[in-house]
């Protein structure tokens, strides 16, 4: 090309790329597109929506079993019957775990089913959406949604599943991600406090030190005069840890407690 040609001279790298061109326009497809109508809405077997009783019994069993993982038989069962999953809200995670990836259109229809499926009583039920087994961004955006509706005493209960569950995000950037910081930002001492330190301790793990060092970084540098209280805390954490390094290092017994309690009189 001209420009190209122009620059052929400069000493700058230069990356060059051809676009095919195409006869007619590309569309990404809307959220639901020609799903709408997709045979497996519109002419459901009575049989989908209504199973047998053999069927009923094993479904209601994998659904009663703490921590199950579906057999091939049974991901049959919730993939056919997911009209009946849609209406029972605790069958989510078996469902979207029967999803048949290697059907063309069974994720997208799996979207659509998702956002009219029923809205879990209790909204927890969500956090197993969030484990390792579904790293389908749309699937745990949907858990995020559910999760909006924990008070901050509920959200406290289970802060650390929660911050462990930033490591099986695709992208540093997620709704979970955004979510735990505008609660810990809103609520600094039951939320923000312990989001910190869960940060702190997730951080010694290498493969993930990035992730949560970011995450932190941002929490740092919005969270305000908070910040020094955060500061204060990790000072006297950081000198426990010195005193109980140097504490190892006194073979005898009775100069322990002395130590101990000459360093304890310094930090005050």
């Amino acid at each position: 090309s001209d420009a190209s040609a122009s620059d052929a001279g400069s000493s700058s790298p230069q990356l060059l790329f051809e676009v095919e061109a195409l006869d007619q326009p590309v569309v990404y497809p809307s959220k639901f597109g020609a799903y709408e109508s997709h045979p497996s809405l519109a002419n459901l077997d009575p049989s989908e929506s209504n199973p047998s009783a053999a069927n009923l019994a094993a479904m209601n069993s994998a659904l009663t079993t703490l921590l199950h993982r579906p057999t091939r038989q049974e991901q049959t069962l919730f993939w056919k019957h997911r009209p009946w999953c849609q209406k029972n809200a605790k069958s989510l995670d078996l469902f979207l775990a029967s999803v048949p990836w290697s059907k063309p259109g069974a994720l997208q229809l799996s979207y659509l089913l998702l956002d009219r499926w029923a809205s879990p009583t209790q909204p927890l039920d969500a956090i197993q959406i969030l484990n390792k087994n579904h790293l389908e961004p749309r699937f745990r955006e949907h858990a995020v949604r559910t999760l909006h509706r924990l008070s901050d005493s509920e959200l406290a209960e289970v802060l650390l599943q929660l911050v462990q569950s930033l490591k099986h995000e695709i992208s540093h950037d997620s709704p979970l991600a955004r979510f735990l910081l505008v609660r810990a930002l809103f609520n600094q001492n039951q939320i923000g406090h312990y989001f910190y330190w869960h940060l702190k301790a997730c951080m010694q793990m290498p493969v993930y030190r990035d992730r949560f060092s970011l995450v932190l970084e941002v929490y740092l540098r919005y969270c305000s005069s908070f910040r020094q209280e955060l500061w204060t805390q990790t000072l006297i954490y950081n000198r426990l840890i010195t005193v109980a390094s140097e504490l190892k290092t006194i073979k005898d017994p009775t100069k322990r407690i002395p130590f101990l309690h000459d360093k304890m009189t310094q930090m005050a």
